[in-house]
């Protein structure tokens, strides 16, 4: 791109408007369309794709992140190009001015299906961009496909775990162009393939949702419990966890002081999802029915001290949930 004599920012933007433009039938309903800004043409003229590796919400659109590509419509579009032409033609500005014309993330999708079609729009930029052989590419793509796949598991999420979700990528976006060669987003593959999603300890919902109260903290707060759930809070643990689990998992902890049930039952091949090793009530958290004790004080499920299993669930969950301890320990053997 940069020996293409795309040395201007407006010649940048040509040129990643031709790149970016659907190939084949426009009148697809599969096409996907990519808005090229003035700060992504910028960015991408100065090389700057992790924007600094900067994480904080006010430059999380910058650089090539999911929240470059969200949606806006048509007449925002227009309104931000006529404000951005009158501050190029003044000729005196002072430093609110220059505030004034700065940009800031527009609210993020609320709802699965239009979160799918912002991860598309940003699996096409980055294709265009860094290629198909970038491993944080790589990830995106891998774990959108599988929310693609399986979207009667997801359709169902709530707003804050869609934002979770696009921070996570969001971060490791970061990350990933600025000093690791290679993507973090294993993890996230791992408890999406197991049908569990967890929430993101520094998430700033309120600022991403366009809900902010004002509060610059509180923006960075986690959710409480999902409706219907009960009372969340750090450390809670369960004291009848079923016996063949206190032996299988007595030690797991000990171990692997981190571990989570989402991170073990991805480690098997294929990943085991959340409904086929539920206990307890739908919604039951499974670190604190098999593990003894959740330690996520973000973490939205169900936490029932009083929940107990009958002996026939236990006996049908336990050989799912060998299996995948068994292949844990394999993978992590040292």
């Amino acid at each position: 791109m940069l020996t293409e004599g795309c040395k201007t920012i407006a010649r940048v933007r040509a040129h990643l408007e031709d790149i970016l433009r659907p190939q084949g039938d426009m009148s697809a309903l599969s096409t996907v369309v990519v808005h090229v800004t003035d700060n992504l043409a910028r960015d991408v003229n100065e090389l700057n794709f992790g924007y600094q590796n900067d994480r904080t919400y006010e430059t999380c659109h910058r650089g090539l992140s999911p929240f470059t590509v969200v949606d806006v419509s048509m007449s925002t579009m227009s309104s931000r190009s006529r404000k951005a032409d009158r501050l190029k033609r003044a000729t005196f500005l002072t430093p609110a001015d220059v505030a004034r014309g700065d940009s800031f993330p527009d609210p993020i999708p609320t709802r699965y299906i239009d979160a799918m079609e912002l991860l598309k729009r940003y699996i096409h930029l980055l294709d265009a961009i860094v290629g198909k052989k970038c491993h944080h590419r790589q990830m995106v793509f891998e774990i959108t496909h599988e929310m693609l796949q399986h979207a009667h598991v997801f359709e169902e999420l709530t707003p804050r775990h869609i934002a979770s979700l696009l921070w996570q990528r969001f971060s490791d976006a970061v990350d990933h162009r600025g000093v690791l060669p290679m993507s973090n987003l294993q993890l996230l593959l791992s408890t999406v393939r197991s049908g569990d999603i967890s929430m993101h300890s520094s998430m700033p919902f309120t600022l991403l949702s366009g809900e902010s109260d004002g509060d610059p903290t509180s923006a960075y707060k986690t959710s409480g419990p999902a409706k219907g759930g009960v009372t969340s809070s750090t450390h809670q643990e369960y004291a009848s966890v079923p016996a063949k689990f206190v032996q299988l998992l007595g030690d797991a902890r000990t171990r692997y002081p981190c571990i989570r049930m989402t991170t073990i039952l991805g480690a098997a091949k294929p990943a085991i999802p959340y409904k086929d090793i539920r206990l307890g009530p739908i919604g039951a958290c499974s670190d604190f029915m098999m593990l003894g004790k959740c330690m996520s004080p973000s973490c939205s499920y169900k936490h029932n001290k009083t929940s107990m299993v009958e002996a026939k669930h236990v006996d049908a969950v336990f050989p799912r949930v060998q299996k995948a301890w068994e292949a844990y320990k394999a993978t992590n053997a040292t």
